[in-house]
Parts: C-alpha cells; sequence; structure tokens
C-alpha cells in the first residue's frame, strides 16, 4: 500500500507475533480478537501498533531473505504517528491490508491429532521463546526464526512433532453438492 508516497507491506512474522503479543491479553497473540473488539479509540491505537510492526516484520523479512544482515535500527517501515496520522479513507484501506496480511500469515497447513486424554498433558502457549527453541531444532538461526510467518513456523512445528510420531489430523472429505445429493 501506498502512504506518504512510499509502499509499504505487512507480515506476521515470528519477530512481529512476539511483539504483538505483548499487547495481548495474558500476552497471547490467540487473544488478539479481543483487542480489535474494544472501543473505538483503542481499536485504532492497536490497529497502529499492529500496522507498525507488521511493517517492520515485513521490512526484516525482505532484507533477510535478500541476504543482508538485519539490522532494526536501519528499518524505515511504517510508524504508529504515521498511520494515526492518516485521513480516514486511507486508514481503512489500511487496516484492511493489515488484518489481511494477518490472517494470510496465521493461516497453517499442517495440524496434528492431540493427544489422547488418559495422558496428562498441558496446552502451552506458543511464544517467542517456545519459537526460539523449535526453530533452533529445526537447525534455524534467530534470524531466520524471527523472520519466518506464524503460520509457516506453526507448520514446521507441526512437521516437527509429526516426524517425532504424534499423529497427523484427519482431513475431513468435502463432498460435492452432487455427492451429497447421491448418498441418497
Amino acid at each position: 500500500m501506498k502512504i506518504y508516497g512510499k509502499d509499504y507491506q505487512f507480515r506476521l512474522t515470528i519477530g512481529a507475533s512476539a511483539e504483538l503479543s505483548k499487547l495481548c491479553p495474558d500476552g497471547d497473540i490467540a487473544k488478539i480478537q479481543s483487542m480489535l473488539a474494544k472501543d473505538y479509540g483503542t481499536n485504532i491505537a492497536f490497529t497502529a501498533k499492529m500496522a507498525a510492526i507488521m511493517s517492520k516484520g515485513y521490512e526484516m523479512a525482505m532484507r533477510f531473505e535478500a541476504g543482508e544482515h538485519v539490522n532494526e535500527k536501519e528499518i524505515t517501515s511504517l510508524t504508529e504517528e504515521m498511520v494515526l496520522a492518516l485521513p480516514p479513507k486511507e486508514y481503512y484501506q489500511l487496516q484492511n491490508e493489515v488484518y489481511a496480511s494477518f490472517a494470510k500469515d496465521v493461516n497453517t497447513t499442517v495440524e496434528t491429532e492431540p493427544e489422547k486424554k488418559n495422558k496428562k498433558s498441558e496446552k502451552i502457549t506458543l511464544n517467542l521463546a517456545w519459537f526460539l527453541f523449535y526453530g533452533r531444532k529445526l537447525n534455524m538461526g534467530q534470524q531466520e526464526i524471527l523472520c519466518t510467518t506464524y503460520g509457516e513456523m506453526c507448520d514446521m512445528i507441526s512437521c516437527f512433532s509429526i516426524f517425532n510420531g504424534a499423529k497427523p489430523k484427519k482431513k475431513k472429505r468435502m463432498y460435492s453438492f452432487d455427492e451429497v445429493l447421491a448418498l441418497r
């Protein structure tokens, strides 16, 4: 999206998700919807922070993927102040792009079946420490982990779990309208 004459894009990297989770209740990014459902002013302020964080995530990922050394101080990403100074029409366009990018980057394609109920297991909240742990188990460097999208990292963690014995989640077959009618 072109803002103040410059193109900005957004990416929910692991680094960006770690920053966003700090703004969510209980530090859990899964609770981001509760932040977006708050009053108008809170929503705008949160979205401005979200846009700045995800803009920085995109810039850092692009530099990393280009093989450049990533130095946060050199990143020229969108700022909260720039977002808050936008006219309403441009702000809503930005908001739609940020939310669409978030939805795309959080999407996963690999899932595992939950463990059987007879085993006592506690559900963990994936935070930066867990992402760094799993990334390193996958022989990734810190910069690579931080520049990987949230959904891709979750997929890799699920693949790692399946490789180590977890059961892949069975996909439900979707029937076409004609197949449903043929069942009668």
